[in-house]
């Protein structure tokens, strides 16, 4: 019998073992910016207040940022502690109210929480607690997107993260031709006329032509022609809206139908 213990020990010390350990990561894989999936394993509207939640990391300069479904925040981390160690003690955000704030209290509340970070599944990330116990799940806002669902006309929403006038002469647009491989776009006076190549979710825009109007406000179109220089990928963020990202991952222009 104690032969038969001992094997049975064996066997399960042997099954532990060789069970696959989570894939560590450098802190440098946090860049770019990332949906919140889950608070407390609760999901998350991918569309609170009609804003999207979201944490963006810049690890070049240790920053923090994002929506809480309500507020922005923005705040700093330490980037230079071993792999597998997060706090995100030194955020803040701004003061308004809005309808609902119950994901925003409990996203704050479980940042609070955060001491690490591990893989998780499908690419997503786990932000875990001292007791390594998930309080927020991440998944990369550049959400799996074909060329078929670029395709058409887009209204800018945001450049860089800020919200584009209404009250310019043109309504800020982009529309996808995907058979001709061209880009039509305004930034609220002139006409841009781009070619652009894809590859998977990469797309590579070429350097637009203008039409020559001058317009009161040219603000708007002189910052859209210069984050259509950095795109480098396109991604889903939503049923009703994408993103064109730059080589860090962060989103540059936000579009929607």
């Amino acid at each position: 019998m104690k032969i038969r213990n001992l094997m049975v020990l064996c066997c399960a010390v042997a099954m532990l073992s060789s069970c696959k350990a989570p894939k560590s990561m450098a802190i440098t894989e946090l860049q770019g910016e990332w949906s919140v999936v889950s608070i407390n394993n609760q999901a998350v509207n991918a569309e609170e207040n009609g804003k999207d939640v979201f944490i963006g990391f810049n690890t070049a300069d240790a920053s923090v940022y994002g929506c809480a479904g309500c507020n922005n925040m923005m705040g700093s981390f330490d980037v230079k502690v071993p792999n597998g160690q997060l706090t995100l003690d030194k955020v803040g955000s701004t003061r308004m109210m809005c309808p609902d704030m119950k994901t925003e209290d409990a996203l704050f509340k479980a940042m609070a929480q955060v001491k690490g970070y591990a893989q998780g599944e499908n690419g997503q990330v786990v932000l875990v607690d001292e007791n390594k116990q998930s309080v927020i799940v991440l998944a990369k806002r550049c959400g799996a997107m074909t060329a078929e669902e670029l395709a058409g006309e887009w209204k800018i929403e945001k450049i860089n993260g800020v919200i584009v006038p209404r009250n310019l002469d043109k309504t800020p647009a982009m529309i996808f031709d995907i058979k001709e491989s061209r880009l039509s776009a305004n930034g609220g006076c002139n006409v841009l006329n781009s070619n652009f190549t894809i590859e998977g979710q990469n797309i590579t825009l070429s350097e637009p032509m203008s039409t020559m109007m001058a317009c009161p406000d040219m603000e708007t179109e002189q910052k859209l022609t210069k984050a259509m220089s950095e795109v480098v990928a396109f991604g889903k963020v939503s049923d009703s809206k994408a993103g064109l990202f730059n080589k860090d991952g962060m989103m540059v222009i936000e579009l929607v139908k």
